[in-house]
């Protein structure tokens, strides 16, 4: 199977104009310009016109359970009381869990993402994500804060992660859920299960300003929260650090975890993550959903930590599209280069689920993992200075690009046409 278009952009270093991809079974065989291209004339050939090639996008944290309840939780910088929202209003079984995970899929996939890493804190998701044909690596959630409640979490964790075989399209992860849900025997010993089992590990962390107030003193909207659900925190150490602090305290930065959110850290903080081989998950509308500003992205990429993008859920988030989170990213930091951005969505998506060098470029070897997006006409002297691969990244982070194809493992998922 070829795959052609106007340009093919392998990764944020190369554009090929007249561009194709060469694909057998699941793996990219070949790219490069289409008069160049080797191959038998029986191949079928996809021509997608005025558009750009390049690798399927990685959304490195979201909560596809939750698809069903956009639009229900009320909007506010309060993480502890949109939290005690969603509580009340979910809506929560197998059956719709099961349905919301299908059309979080075929939103995932029509807004350009071939990958996503999903938590899911039922586990009634599983199935239909393993039946799907994205690419996925899933994440079974942990919550205990009571010792006397750790013992069951475990059990159903190690229950959850023998259910269900991985496979070439699934691989699956430990979530122990955040700092102020998760007790630090919980947190040591998802680490342990992590590091025997061989998976990757994610939290939230330093997402909101309440939570370092919780772990510094004890107090402010977290310990409220945990009253009202009647949960007691008698037992519980004071930490008296940063969240960052906390997680290299009980070894989870040794783990390599990929760390959600960081949206609140110090400058100790950033230099703890810069000797960790952490990576962190960065999702712009949900930070801007929660009234956060200055995401410290740059910062952290700056120090050479490595940083991807994630949509979280709808339930602080208009779409799963990853093609959107990128558009606004781009129209909000206006100073970040769209190569990096488009790296971000990528390369660095892979490298934070441990799947580099399989995906996250067009190289030949790798998985076909290929989405293909609309975009306008550039005439040459709209450049205006810049290089041509510069102004194609940019008409893809533009308001009028639309994705219209994706591919996964070399099966078309998603077609427009």
């Amino acid at each position: 199977m070829i795959l052609r278009a106007k340009y093919v952009l392998p990764d944020s270093e190369q554009l090929i104009e007249n561009g194709a991809v060469l694909i057998a079974e699941d793996k990219i065989i070949d790219s490069d310009g289409y008069p160049s291209m080797n191959y038998s004339k029986s191949e079928k050939v996809y021509d997608f016109g005025e558009a750009v090639i390049l690798p399927g996008l990685v959304n490195a944290h979201t909560h596809l359970e939750l698809t069903n309840i956009h639009g229900q939780v009320k909007r506010t910088e309060n993480l502890a009381d949109w939290l005690m929202q969603l509580m009340k209003i979910r809506d929560w079984n197998e059956r719709v869990v099961e349905q919301a995970i299908s059309v979080g899929i075929a939103m995932s996939l029509a807004g350009g993402a071939s990958t996503v890493a999903d938590i899911t804190n039922s586990g009634w998701s599983v199935g239909t994500l393993k039946r799907s044909s994205i690419r996925k690596l899933v994440f079974y959630e942990a919550i205990g804060f009571e010792q006397r409640r750790l013992p069951q979490a475990i059990a159903n964790l190690s229950a959850n992660l023998d259910a269900v075989k991985p496979d070439a399209l699934l691989t699956f992860g430990i979530s122990p859920h955040a700092p102020y849900s998760v007790a630090a025997d919980l947190y040591r010993k998802c680490r342990d299960i992590a590091l025997s089992r061989a998976l990757l590990m994610c939290t939230h962390l330093a997402e909101s300003q309440s939570e370092h107030e919780f772990l510094m003193s004890g107090t402010g909207p977290f310990r409220d929260l945990l009253k009202k659900l009647g949960i007691s925190v008698d037992d519980w150490h004071l930490p008296r650090q940063t969240p960052v602090e906390y997680m290299r305290s009980l070894g989870i930065l040794d783990c390599s975890p990929l760390l959600a959110h960081c949206n609140y850290l110090k400058e100790s903080d950033i230099q703890l993550l810069q000797a960790s081989n952490a990576s962190v998950v960065f999702c712009p509308r949900s930070h801007n959903n929660f009234y956060h500003r200055n995401h410290p992205f740059e910062k952290l990429m700056k120090v050479g930590v490595n940083v991807a993008l994630g949509t979280d859920s709808l339930a602080s988030n208009d779409s799963l599209s990853m093609l959107d989170e990128l558009k606004f990213l781009h129209k909000a930091q206006t100073s970040t280069p769209p190569e990096t951005l488009f790296s971000m969505a990528t390369l660095n998506g892979a490298k934070a689920l441990k799947l580099h060098r399989q995906i996250g470029a067009l190289q030949r070897g790798w998985q076909a993992d290929i989405i293909a997006v609309q975009i306008p006409p550039i005439a040459e002297s709209a450049t205006h200075g810049m290089t041509l691969k510069r102004k194609v990244i940019e008409k893809v982070l533009g308001d009028e690009s639309q994705n219209i194809f994706t591919m996964v493992a070399g099966e078309i998922c998603y077609n427009r046409e």
